[in-house]
């Protein structure tokens, strides 16, 4: 519709350069799968957490990812289609994209399809699965907390479970219980994830990466089915660059204040004066909780509404793939 607008405008009517576009996670309901992935599993699906929860992430929006699920949790999302499920409706879904440019005369050779890039690669190998602070996590773990300016050393660019925090106003301390309950994606230190063997015991950081692999793999096949021109050098760039990351000088934990006497002492320095989601010299790559609370904060329902979108580090990366994809081959259909 939005090309159909613009060709329909006399004063930009013109031949079509190229399209670009970057579809198929709504489709496939990727927010439903995060609505999933948010509720906890284990002990806490029968506490007080869930019934907390459930009105904030909207049980009409939480969708599973396998058919096969059988879980406590999988109850709250039978009535709706799984990712598995939408994904076989997927291509029928992109024909129909297909058919409309060429109704309107754009040549199949000028649409430029870009895959999705991995959100929760935290480097070698590591995943973004925890939401808390260094201190917070150590406490919950049992794990000693390591001094910061060893692990600043050794980590140049330090992985930082946080940016969260926010996400965890929404359920009461008291909630929580006794073990203080914490928004993560479960996902068991150092297993690997086999998107070409899913399973519903994957963890939750599996589920995600099996459905973002599976949705790249349908829009390399409607390239190629289609004539469009698929980029992915993106994704490269980006790997590594998931949403826990971010430059030690320029944590993701939401500045916090404490007393001190008559002054409050703020965790950052001087308080939300500093924070800066735009900052230009910051080297995170995603949004976070706390980015969404402090820059359009619009109720607790919406308080992750613009978690996990790409900043413009993320977006400079798209942009050059495209860019460069206009004088080069396909990387999947060679075109």
């Amino acid at each position: 519709d939005q090309l159909k607008a613009l060709l329909g405008q006399k004063q930009t009517r013109r031949a079509v350069d190229q399209v670009h576009m970057s579809v198929g996670g709504i489709d496939i309901g990727f927010r439903g799968l995060v609505a999933y992935d948010v509720l906890p599993a284990g002990g806490y699906m029968l506490g007080p957490v869930v019934p907390t929860l459930l009105p904030l992430v909207s049980s009409e929006e939480i969708i599973c990812p396998y058919k096969a699920e059988a879980t406590i949790r999988a109850r709250f999302c039978w009535r709706h289609p799984t990712v598995e499920a939408r994904l076989e409706k997927l291509p029928g879904r992109l024909a129909e994209v297909a058919a409309a440019f060429t109704k309107l005369g754009v040549p199949p050779g000028k649409v430029v399809h870009a895959t999705y890039p991995d959100v929760l690669s935290a480097g070698s190998g590591r995943f973004c699965h925890h939401a808390l602070s260094d201190r917070k996590l150590a406490r919950l773990t049992g794990e000693p907390l390591r001094k910061e300016t060893d692990y600043r050393s050794e980590h140049p660019q330090r992985l930082a479970p946080a940016g969260y925090e926010a996400f965890h106003t929404l359920v009461p301390a008291m909630a929580r219980g006794v073990n203080k309950w914490s928004f993560e994606f479960e996902h068991p230190s150092g297993e690997p994830c086999d998107a070409d063997r899913p399973s519903p015991r994957d963890s939750e950081i599996c589920k995600s990466n099996w459905a973002r692999v599976s949705l790249n793999r349908h829009i390399g096949h409607a390239a190629n089915r289609h004539g469009w021109k698929a980029v992915t050098a993106h994704e490269a760039e980006i790997a590594g660059h998931g949403w826990c990351m971010a430059d030690s000088r320029r944590p993701l934990a939401l500045p916090m204040a404490r007393r001190d006497g008559a002054k409050w002492i703020w965790s950052n320095g001087d308080g939300l004066a500093s924070f800066d989601p735009y900052d230009r010299q910051s080297e995170r790559w995603f949004r976070t909780a706390n980015d969404s609370l402090l820059t359009q904060y619009g109720g607790k329902e919406r308080i992750i509404q613009g978690a996990v979108h790409p900043t413009f580090r993320a977006h400079i990366a798209y942009a050059d793939a495209v860019i460069a994809s206009a004088g080069q081959k396909d990387q999947i259909t060679g075109r």
